[in-house]
């Protein structure tokens, strides 16, 4: 098979689990946080580079008094199980309840975990779940 099947085959299984994952309304933990993340998902995927989207959900109240200040949204990403703004990021903001990001240097045959993030005052980093985004020919042939 040529690199464009695979990057064919791989977009459309994206687009299926995409299809079935949905946002939560319920708050597992039981602590109200001023932001919450859908799983991000994957858009395009390119040589070097995916596009990914997440939906966002801001508590306005909170905002409007002050109770939380947001510092920074975006993108982390790289090869750990749990990526973290300590990795590759891209910082984005949100639009109409989404964020959308190009995510660049991506290496052939790699797997890569990606979560949104958004940094809070005083309440500090918070992720989304992480999804994963195979780049190139992941798994390399043998």
């Amino acid at each position: 098979m040529k690199l464009k099947d695979y990057f064919t085959i791989f977009a459309l299984g994206c687009l299926m689990s995409a299809g079935f994952t949905a946002c939560d309304d319920d708050d597992d933990n039981g602590n109200e946080e001023s932001i919450e993340f859908c799983t991000p998902q994957v858009i395009s995927i390119e040589a070097d580079q995916a596009t990914v989207t997440c939906d966002v959900d801001i508590d306005e109240d909170d905002l409007e008094k002050g109770e939380t200040r947001v510092i920074a949204y975006g993108f982390c990403y790289g090869t750990s199980q749990n990526p973290s703004i300590h990795d590759a990021t891209v910082k984005v903001m949100p639009e109409n309840g989404k964020m959308e990001a190009v995510l660049t240097e991506l290496e052939n045959n790699q797997l890569y975990r990606v979560r949104a993030f958004a940094t809070l005052y005083p309440e500090g980093v918070i992720y989304s779940p992480v999804t994963e985004i195979a780049a190139g020919n992941y798994p390399p042939a043998k």
